[in-house]
C-alpha cells in the first residue's frame, strides 16, 4: 500500500517519505494521504519540495489534532494509533506554506462527526449529510473554526522561488 505516489508527467511511483530524500527524478504531483502526520514534517517537506518540479502540485490528506472531543477519542483508544503519530498543528499548517509556498487548505468533518454513534444504522447517512452541509456553512462564515475540523485536505504549489 503506497503511503506517498509521485507522479511524471504520465507515470507514476510509490514509496515511503524515506524514498524522496533519494529521489533523482522531478515530478509534476506528490499526494499522500494520512502519511505526514507519521513522519518528521520539516524533513519531508523538504523532500518533497526537492523532487517537485516548480510549480509541481503537493496534494495531502492529513488528520488536525486540534478537535477536543477527537483528542479525547485519540487518549481513550491508544492501542488504534501507532506510537509516531502527530496529528497536524495549525504551526505545521504554516511550515507547509513556509517549505512548499502557496496552499489552500480545505477542512473537513466538524459537526459531522456527531453522527458517527449512528453508524450502523439507517439514520446515519441522512443525519451525517446534514451535519455535512453545516460543516461546509461553518467553514465558509467562520473560518476560525477550521482549524477544530477533523481532517484538512493540503493543496500546495511548488513555489519556483524557493
Amino acid at each position: 500500500m503506497p503511503l506517498i505516489t509521485v507522479w511524471t508527467q504520465a507515470t507514476s511511483a510509490s514509496g515511503t517519505p524515506k524514498h524522496l530524500i533519494t529521489a533523482t527524478t522531478r515530478s509534476d504531483v506528490v499526494i499522500g494521504s494520512a502519511i505526514l502526520h507519521h513522519v518528521d514534517l520539516r524533513s519531508a517537506l523538504r523532500g518533497i519540495r526537492r523532487v517537485l518540479r516548480p510549480d509541481g502540485l503537493g496534494l495531502f490528506h492529513e488528520p488536525l489534532g486540534r478537535n477536543p472531543a477527537i483528542n479525547l477519542y485519540r487518549r481513550l483508544t491508544p492501542t488504534d494509533r501507532s506510537a509516531d503519530e502527530h496529528p497536524l498543528t495549525v504551526e505545521d499548517l504554516e511550515l507547509v506554506e513556509a517549505t512548499l509556498g502557496p496552499a489552500r487548505f480545505e477542512y473537513f468533518h466538524l459537526t459531522s462527526l456527531a453522527a458517527l454513534p449512528l453508524l450502523r444504522t439507517r439514520a446515519f447517512a441522512p443525519v451525517h449529510e446534514r451535519l455535512e452541509h453545516v460543516d461546509r456553512w461553518l467553514m465558509q462564515h467562520m473560518s476560525a473554526l477550521s482549524s477544530y475540523a477533523w481532517v484538512v485536505l493540503i493543496r500546495a504549489r511548488n513555489d519556483k522561488t524557493r
